[in-house]
Parts: C-alpha cells; structure tokens; sequence
C-alpha cells in the first residue's frame, strides 16, 4: 500500500507521525510525507520519501529546559532554617482619617493604566489573527498541494492519504473529491484512522 501523510501545522508532533510511520513500513506499506514544516531528522529517518511544501510555515521551536524552580525553593527554604526565625508580620495599624476639609479621592473616574491598555490590545490582535489562521491556513495547505507536482504525482499514485492535522483536511477532501473511490484513494483524518482506511483498500483493492 502506498500511504501519503500531509502535515500542515508547525505544532505538529513529528515524533508521533514518525512512530506511525514506522509502524506502517514494518506492515510492508510505503510512506511519503508531504509538509509544510521542515522536517526534522527523526521524521526523515522514518519514512520513505518527504516531500517539501509551499508556501513553508517556520519549523517549531526547540523547548528549553524549565528552571530548576523546585531546587531553588528548597535551598531557599534552607537557608530559612538555618537564620533566625521568621519575624511575625506587624499588625496592620489603624487606617488613617482624611484630614478635614480634604475629599477622599474617587478611582472612579480614572483612566486604566497604559500598561493594562497595551495588554488589551495586543490580546485582541492575537485573537484576530487567530481567527484570520484558522480560515485561511487550510486553503494556503490545499494550495500547496495543489501546486506542488510532486505531491499531485503521489496522491494519484496513494492508496490511503492522511491529514495529519486539521490544516490539511481541506486539501484530503479536494483529493477525494478530484480522485475519488473506487480507483481513486481512502482519504482520511488523523493518525489513528491510517489503520482503518488501510484495511478498507486492503479489502476493496482498486
């Protein structure tokens, strides 16, 4: 069986859809990656072919190591321990009286902090462009099938197409729409529905 995985989504595990793929060769299957994520060495290693995408998102960035927070509470905690014993808190005193003729002054009035503002609408543009993503990355992820001769070439020759993620379910559901069954290809969504759709062709051979 000849099975294409289209990857659209920089957050994408590569790790994941590498294990899946090793899985499939060992079953005898071919598998050819389509993406539009630079492919990291794990995933290549994995799989028989991979084919570049365009246009390209930018590769996922490399997680640092979290700080060693538990470590530093405990040497604080220590050192605690080993001082003086922690002084008690004063007692809050009472709160004091205006003088006379003075106003309490109102917060009603006043303006919010240009920080808070600043906060605000840098969390609207990230909504928006949130929302602007998730309508036109899967028409982008169709067009770079679409356009990339090689990917076309290997979906007419597929067995079982993937969308690995939900970038690329527009561009398996024009596949299965220009290519469709019985001669045309299981197209599908997800890793773990590879297995079905490769047992449905295997049954129904085209």
């Amino acid at each position: 069986m000849n099975v294409l995985l289209l990857i659209g989504k920089s957050s994408t595990s590569q790790e994941a859809v590498a294990a899946e793929a090793e899985e499939l060769r060992r079953h005898g299957h071919r598998v050819t990656v389509g993406t539009r994520v630079p492919p990291r060495q794990v995933l290549v290693d994995a799989v028989d072919s991979v084919v570049r995408l365009s246009p390209a998102l930018p590769a996922p960035p490399v997680a640092a190591a979290p700080p060693a927070v538990q470590a530093l509470a405990e040497a604080v905690t220590a050192t605690e321990g080993e001082g003086a014993p922690p002084t008690a808190a004063p007692e809050p005193g009472p709160t004091p009286s205006p003088a006379p003729g003075v106003a309490a002054s109102s917060t009603s009035g006043a303006r919010p902090a240009p920080g808070l503002v600043g906060t605000v609408r840098k969390r609207v543009r990230q909504l928006r462009a949130q929302v602007s993503g998730a309508v036109t990355e899967p028409a982008r992820s169709w067009r770079s099938v679409r356009r990339n001769a090689t990917a076309m070439q290997l979906a007419r020759e597929a067995d079982v197409i993937v969308a690995v993620d939900a970038p690329m379910v527009r561009a398996v559901w024009h596949l299965g729409r220009r290519l469709p069954l019985p001669a045309g290809p299981e197209v599908v969504y997800g890793l773990p529905a590879a297995a079905t759709a490769i047992a449905r062709r295997t049954a129904s051979p085209r």
